[in-house]
């Protein structure tokens, strides 16, 4: 419920509502939709098939107010939550409108627009046409005499012409009968009112009521307050409670400090006597050594003089003098063959900068070349960086530094580690939510669309309305990438395909170039994956958890924003093992060049930070001289693998300069779990001292003032905080999401010839996994005998539902009968089992979490023990190339858009094919490491007639997903083996889908560990 004039005459609006029936209704002025709720709401609850049209430019007027676009948005949410099926807002002026309705065609009209005279009497005299035979008008504020009011005016005026009635209270509203033949209800009460004492009883009634929505209202408003005041006085005595037990603490603490420094004074005092002890004995003992070395050196001086004297004799001999000319040969050989060594390095160098063939191409070259000339150049220049390049690319070695490509001279600008300050977050006090939402735009560059769930889900954490700006490279990634965000309702997504040129940067500042306009703060992500390293693993996910790993960290960047209106940008610390890359690398040149055209001068040798890995929130306004460049995709070079170098890479070391030439500043924020050095992470307890984090640590790039840059490189960390890879890997797996037990899970099992061991332990595990995870059980276990009948293996058990046998039709097959009886029932997720497998208890409420952390759009797989499926998957993501169906959830989306199982698979490859239909489709991928499940993989044997319906089952996929080669080999396997190619015939997939299809590794279907 909003505030609104309107309060006081809801009830009437929804009994005239009932009245007039009206087929078509006009409200020209919404503002925050409270009237026009009020009689959508009546239609809802009358279930009356009124259309309703919303007329309003949105923008206020001197009556009302200004007021910005959030209160559209708000108003445009709730009618599509509630009333789209019936309602329209149309966002225009009333005269531009009034061209969209058929004169004679509008039943009710509600005039609540500017309320000069001159404007409510030219609103009337516009709709009039538009008005039928039975209309009734309603105009508010008839009882508003201030401000120049004038609808009292045109009031007296109407109700001369027409039948009318007035209500005085809540400004007064005025109810006209328009048409001249008024529905019977109306009729009546027009004729009703005629009489004053019936007309007061009506208008006491109305008064009332409203009064009654008006009290409700301001003691709900009251309470709210009430409540907010109460949190805050105990967040203030939680605040005063938890310093009073850390001032306790700290003088805890030092109390015991100098206690142990007086413990350890007394021990070092004691140490010191036996070091002195220790010293004396020392110095006998030296004074002994010296006096033998004294004796040693006479001796040494002796045989140094007679060596003397034999040179001497030597050079005067006349063999020294004969072979003079032979030594200076020498010489003059070995100088040159270091000339010659220096200029065929130097040749080298300048033919493989300038030859015209692909760097790959060159690079081969120049390792052949070198490896041969290993004893002739293996002491220059040339040689010891490609040695230096070499021992990078090893997958053991630490990340190779930019400036290895680069191939140039540089100097260190960053901080000092000690002087390169960050706040802490979430800040550490209680943040009221803003009082009109912020204009947020994410804009996204998704190369990996594989990684777009990942994405979907960090921007999930956002607290506002969010619309969502997309960029990839192909029209098949776009497919998945909008499959990932289908249902998403924050706001709306927007994807285009542009150019594979600039890396994220081009896409997100040139493919979206028109959008900074409309918002007035930006999210910069995308799926960055530093795969020349793999230390860098974990990059993209430091900073995602630090920009957006939660709701608190999200409010804190614009608590950040709102208390600091010259705070322009606001990125992530850098990540620890890229510390040592905080520099121009090969970068400068065209930084300077790029940084002359917005104004901003260049010192090679003054301090730099940037964003490192491109991703930030940001005002727009701190954007703009950048934007204002007018970059095209052709000023980006064409993508070839470069890790340096680029202008793309130098617009990333310029993000700082570009906030500060706008007149804003910025600042890093870090979460301390996720670092190894915290000394110079900044806990924000409060506004004040927000405020002073910025005063003491901010830092100006134009003017440093005595920052200066770190002497020397430091070497960053080899692999990840452990923090951070734990913190990912609990954001991944859902561990902080306790799903709700109204989730509906179905588990199906598929049973041939099973023991009664088996049957007894899936179908027990299955109900103990459901029940812990605190799930309905009753109906809940499908079971489906392709073999013989298993009930009176089974046992009865209130848990199992048992599906009509249809003989034995494969598993694939099986499992789609049972996944539609489980959705026809309401199924949120179905879960294929194996019959010779056992759930862990805790498998299904963890595979319920992950599911929840993914929105119900992915395919999840239990990971199996005692040995696990040898295919790889991410080690904090979970991303896997396909899941298996010995234990697989399917949710209900997933299912409603691609179908389940294809039939075409009697047994095996059907999961394999489901997977990759599902990537294709956008839908995350995963393993579940917390989810168990019981199942022999490696261990069991294989017999002949398994071997052969795998590879029929391998043609049969081959084909479909269109790899001829995998086909081939297939067909020529089942001719050795005597076996006639699949008759069974299935649609082929789209060519684009192709691309996550994998047969490189034959029936491993993708890479593996062992």
């Amino acid at each position: 419920m909003t505030r609104s004039a309107w309060l006081d005459h809801a009830p009437f609006a929804f009994w005239v509502m009932g009245a007039a029936a009206p087929r078509d209704l006009v409200e020209l002025g919404t503002h925050g939709g409270y009237s026009y709720f009020a009689f959508c709401q009546a239609v809802a609850g009358l279930k009356l098939s009124t259309r309703c049209f919303a007329i309003d430019t949105f923008q206020g007027d001197e009556h009302a107010g200004y007021y910005d676009q959030q209160v559209f948005q708000q108003v445009w949410r709730h009618n599509e939550a509630h009333y789209a099926a019936f309602s329209r807002l149309v966002k225009s002026t009333f005269d531009g409108a009034v061209g969209q309705f058929a004169d004679g065609s509008i039943d009710f009209l509600h005039i609540d627009g500017r309320h000069f005279y001159g404007d409510a009497k030219h609103d009337f005299e516009t709709w009039r046409p538009k008005l039928s035979d039975r209309a009734v008008v309603l105009l508010h504020d008839i009882n508003v005499r201030e401000r120049e009011f004038g609808v009292a005016r045109l009031w007296d005026e109407l109700r001369a012409a027409f039948p009318s009635f007035a209500f005085h209270h809540g400004h007064g509203l005025g109810v006209l009968a328009v048409g001249g033949r008024q529905t019977p209800a109306m009729a009546a009460f027009f004729e009703g009112t005629r009489d004053a004492e019936i007309a007061d009883s009506v208008r006491t009634a109305y008064a009332r009521l409203g009064a009654s929505i008006k009290a409700d209202y301001n003691a709900s408003e009251a309470q709210a307050r009430l409540k907010e005041q109460v949190a805050a006085q105990e967040h203030e005595a939680g605040t005063a409670r938890a310093r009073a037990t850390e001032v306790t603490a700290r003088f805890d603490v030092q109390a015991a400090a100098f206690a142990e420094q007086l413990e350890q004074r007394d021990l070092l005092n004691k140490a010191l006597r036996h070091e002195v002890d220790d010293l004396n004995n020392h110095l006998h003992h030296l004074g002994d050594v010296i006096a033998k070395a004294n004796l040693k050196i006479g001796q040494l001086e002796l045989d140094l003089a007679e060596q003397k004297r034999a040179i001497r004799s030597l050079r005067a001999s006349s063999s020294w003098r004969l072979t003079a000319p032979v030594r200076e040969c020498g010489v003059i050989a070995r100088r040159m063959i270091e000339s010659a060594k220096l200029a065929l390095s130097q040749t080298a160098r300048f033919l493989y900068r300038t030859a015209p063939l692909p760097k790959g191409v060159k690079r081969a070259i120049a390792d052949a070349v070198l490896t041969v000339l290993d004893p002739l150049v293996k002491n220059t220049s040339t040689y010891r960086l490609w040695r230096i390049a070499r021992r990078f690319e090893s997958p053991s070695g630490p990340p190779p530094p930019p400036w290895l490509r680069a191939r140039g001279t540089f100097w260190e600008v960053a901080r000092e580690a000690k002087g390169d300050f960050s706040a802490a977050v979430p800040f550490q006090y209680r943040i009221a939510p803003p009082a009109t939402p912020p204009r947020v735009a994410a804009i996204v560059h998704v190369f990996y669309d594989s990684m777009a769930p990942e994405v979907r889900r960090y921007l999930g954490h956002i607290p506002f309305p969010l619309d969502v700006f997309i960029t990839t490279e192909s029209d098949a990634k776009k497919e998945a990438i909008a499959g990932a965000f289908r249902g998403w309702t924050a706001g709306s997504i927007e994807i285009r395909v542009v150019e594979n040129r600039g890396r994220d940067i081009a896409p997100k500042l040139v493919g979206f170039k028109d959008v900074y306009p409309k918002y007035d703060y930006v999210l910069h992500l995308h799926t960055k994956w530093s795969d020349h390293a793999s230390a860098l693993a974990h990059w993209r996910g430091h900073i995602y958890e630090t920009l957006l790993g939660s709701t608190d960290i999200v409010r804190s960047v614009f608590e950040a924003f709102a208390r600091t209106p010259d705070l322009g940008l606001i990125a992530a610390q850098h990540f620890e093992v890229v510390s040592h890359w905080i520099n121009w690398g090969g970068n400068l040149k065209p930084a300077r060049k790029l940084a002359e055209r917005m104004g901003i001068a260049i010192n090679e040798r003054g301090v730099l930070d940037f964003p490192s890995g491109s991703m930030f929130w940001a005002r727009t306004a701190a954007l703009k001289p950048l934007l204002d460049l007018d970059l095209t995709f052709a000023d980006f070079p064409r993508e070839e693998r470069q890790i340096d170098g680029t202008l793309a890479h130098a617009i990333e070391r310029l993000y700082f300069h570009v906030c500060e030439r706008a007149g804003f500043r910025w600042m890093k924020v870090a979460i301390p779990a996720l670092s190894v050095e915290t000394s110079t992470i900044a806990a924000v307890s409060s506004p004040e001292a927000l405020s002073g984090f910025l005063d003491r640590h901010g830092l100006s790039l134009a003017n440093p003032k005595g920052v200066t840059p770190r002497a020397t490189q430091p070497w960053g960390l080899a692999t990840a905080p452990a923090g951070l890879k734990a913190r990912l890997q609990a954001t991944a797996l859902g561990l902080d999401i306790d799903p709700a037990p109204t989730r509906n899970v179905f588990v199906g099992v598929v049973t041939y010839q099973n023991s009664a061991h088996q049957l007894r332990r899936i179908i027990g595990t299955s109900e103990r996994a459901l029940r812990h995870a605190g799930l309905a059980t009753k109906g809940r276990i499908l079971v489906l005998d392709n073999g013989d009948p298993s009930t009176e293996l089974t046992g009865a058990h209130d848990s199992l539902d048992r599906l009509p046998p249809k003989g034995n039709v494969g598993f694939g097959k099986g499992h789609n009968a049972m996944m539609a009886h489980a959705f026809v029932n309401g199924a949120d997720i179905y879960i294929a089992a194996n019959p010779d497998g056992a759930f862990h208890p805790e498998a299904i409420a963890a595979i319920c979490r992950m599911m929840v952390a993914n929105a119900d759009r992915a395919l999840i797989e239990a990971l199996q023990f005692p040995v696990e499926h040898p295919k790889v998957y991410d080690d904090y993501s979970f991303e896997t190339p396909w899941v298996s169906g010995a234990c697989l959830a399917i949710p209900r989306a997933l299912y409603e858009e691609i179908g389940g199982f294809d039939d075409a698979f009697f047994m095996y490859c059907e999961d394999v094919d489901l997977s990759w239909r599902a990537r294709a489709a956008g839908f995350a991928v995963r393993v579940c490491p917390c989810a168990l499940f019981m199942h022999a993989v490696t261990n069991r044997s294989q017999s002949p007639r398994m071997y052969r319906m795998m590879l029929e089952s391998g043609y049969v996929l081959a084909r479909k997903w269109g790899d001829a080669e995998f086909a081939r080999w297939v067909a020529g396997e089942l001719s050795d083996v005597g076996v006639p190619l699949p008759s069974e015939v299935t649609p082929a997939v789209p060519p684009a889908w192709r691309r996550v299809a994998d047969f490189s590794r034959q029936f491993s279907f993708g890479a593996v560990r062992w």
